[in-house]
């Protein structure tokens, strides 16, 4: 989604000059707070008296004789002060006098209430730089950034900031421009900046216009993170403000609990025109249905995924209102297992409850495996995806709906094996290549592995006890593409079974569509579920940011990680 700007030239001119661009003495004590904090201190004597300038406290001294453990402390410690208690860091003065000097930068952003109750936000960035000649210097702030945000007006200007090798900022000699789009203030680098900048000011948000958008809700549920607390790095703060000036809407949203739609708006630019109306004036309206089932969503507290799948449910015919949704959602879980439902519903012919009833009846005997309603459903998917492959009669019920589904699932995957034909292995030999070059990966410990043949991937499913091996054929034909992250080390022992979108070149949308480890389940630690997406994100990372640079790789075949700032390669 595009924030577009809309403010005309005039109002641009009076909205611009709302800005002071400069900080108050309360802001800029809220951002040297935010700077490392230094205890500068000189020893005399016998080494049994100090003198010492804090950035927090201001100038002490200090004999051995009042404090002996500060006395074992020395350049560099990081220590609480004496003085005033506050961590900092210990720093000698010796080292300043002879030219040596401190500095550092700060991202930050400042909401300041307009005098019409708009939102004025200044960002850019605060530097501090000691020196033997001024030990407790002010924060220098350079705005970079500007935004302008009222009920259905926005506005934004910039100005480009650069650092050069040395770490010194310069800025464009351009006055400031304004963009035709409200952006996030700061854009992230890969391996140097995640683009999160300090908020500070957050609670002036109450003398505003949008003081009711429900951002610090949303906020603190996304991140658990108070925004009305002390200054910290935040994102998407701005964006959210912007959308809510376009969207009002998202108050309703976050209120109702739909943070996967306010997600999408706001940090996807999804709008998911097909479930809500952003412009709808009342509940029925913006989750598009009837008084009796909005009424009903809002009583259940019903989540976004829900609402999703019930519309879907509803598209197809298989329920009628949103009390039948939920009666049967009851026992079966999740709203992407709902779905699930309804696919294998849809494909044995029979109707919801029904396809309920048989998911539940294989519960007792797959629980004591170890399987719950998850894996139950994504069995039965694939056995009906198998079963018309092999042209089974699925209009028979014993057929479609078998009283060991675990048994006909197996034997179903063994019969697609064993019709893989030589034409098909034959073809998938130009695949494989291509599949390693746009994928084959190594970083740290853990490769990236493509299946030479189906039979890998059937017995990646038998060793894992899950359901790749219904996947076989799909992969070989290029439906999806199967992969294997396994252990540098034991490269062919099977631990985790990957699924992507299928790509024909490296300029293609990399999308993750499933990862699953043994039984078809997650990582328990400490009798917490992790997800396996989650446990391996360094690593998943750093793999689909080689693929979007473009799966390059070095004269040995050896992955080539893409350039960073200095914009040097480097081997993975």
């Amino acid at each position: 989604m595009t924030i577009h700007c809309n403010l005309t030239p005039e109002e641009k001119n009076e909205a611009f000059h709302l800005f002071p661009q400069y900080l108050d003495d309360e802001e800029e004590e809220a951002l040297s707070a935010e700077f490392t904090q230094y205890c500068f201190y000189e020893t005399y004597g016998r080494k049994d008296f100090r003198e010492c300038i804090c950035t927090r406290c201001g100038g002490f001294e200090l004999y051995k004789g009042e404090d002996q453990e500060f006395f074992q402390y020395h350049h560099r410690d990081e220590i609480e002060c004496p003085n005033c208690g506050e961590p900092v860091i210990l720093y000698a003065m010796g080292r300043m006098r002879t030219g040596s000097s401190l500095e550092e930068w700060q991202r930050a952003a400042f909401l300041r209430p307009g005098p019409n109750g708009e939102a004025l936000i200044e960002a850019g960035y605060g530097c501090k730089q000691y020196s033997f000649q001024d030990l407790k210097p002010h924060v220098d702030w350079t705005p970079t950034v500007l935004t302008y945000l009222a009920p259905g007006k926005r506005m934004q200007w910039r100005r480009h900031a650069y650092t050069n090798f040395f770490n010194r900022m310069f800025y464009d000699p351009k006055e400031w421009e304004a963009s035709p789009t409200v952006k996030e203030p700061f854009n992230p680098y890969m391996y140097t900046s995640d683009g999160s900048y300090l908020w500070i000011g957050g609670e002036k948000l109450e003398g505003t216009s949008l003081r009711y958008c429900q951002l610090n809700e949303w906020y603190l549920r996304e991140t658990g993170c108070n925004l009305e607390a002390e200054p910290y790095r935040v994102r998407q703060v701005c964006r959210y403000l912007a959308a809510y000036t376009e969207y009002p809407n998202l108050e309703m949203a976050v209120k109702l609990g739909l943070y996967g739609a306010v997600d999408d708006l706001v940090i996807a630019g999804k709008k998911n025109h097909k479930y809500l109306n952003w412009s709808g004036k009342n509940l029925p309206e913006f989750l598009r249905m009837s008084k009796q089932d909005a009424k009903e969503f809002l009583k259940q507290e019903r989540t976004f995924s829900d609402l999703k799948s019930y519309r879907e449910l509803k598209k197809n015919g298989q329920v009628d209102s949103l009390r039948k949704y939920i009666n049967i959602f009851g026992n079966i879980g999740s709203a992407e297992q709902m779905e699930k439902l309804g696919r294998c519903a849809k494909a044995a012919g029979v109707d919801l409850i029904r396809a309920a009833r048989y998911a539940e009846s294989q519960l007792p005997q797959c629980s004591r495996a170890g399987y719950s309603m998850g894996t139950i459903l994504q069995y039965w998917e694939d056995y009906l995806d198998m079963a018309g492959k092999l042209q089974y009669d699925l209009t028979e019920q014993t057929v479609a709906m078998p009283k060991d589904l675990k048994g006909r699932h197996d034997t179903a995957a063994s019969l697609i094996k064993v019709q893989a034909s030589a034409e098909a292995r034959k073809k998938y030999k130009a695949r494989y290549q291509n599949l390693k070059k746009l994928y084959e990966f190594s970083y740290g410990d853990l490769v990236i592995v493509v299946p030479e043949s189906s039979q890998d991937i059937v017995q990646e499913g038998k060793t894992l006890h899950h359901c790749v091996g219904g996947y076989a054929d799909r992969h070989i034909s290029g439906a999806v593409d199967i992969l294997f992250l396994r252990h540098a080390r034991k490269p062919n022992v099977p631990f985790l079974t990957i699924e992507m979108r299928p790509r024909k070149s490296p300029l293609d949308k990399i999308t993750l569509v499933q990862i699953h480890g043994y039984r078809n389940e997650g990582y328990q630690k400490k009798g917490h579920y992790v997800d396996m997406e989650d446990k391996f994100a360094w690593f998943l990372d750093a793999w689909f940011a080689w693929m979007r640079a473009g799966s390059k790789r070095d004269k040995n075949g050896k992955p080539v990680m893409p350039a960073g700032p200095a914009g040097k390669e480097q081997t993975a």
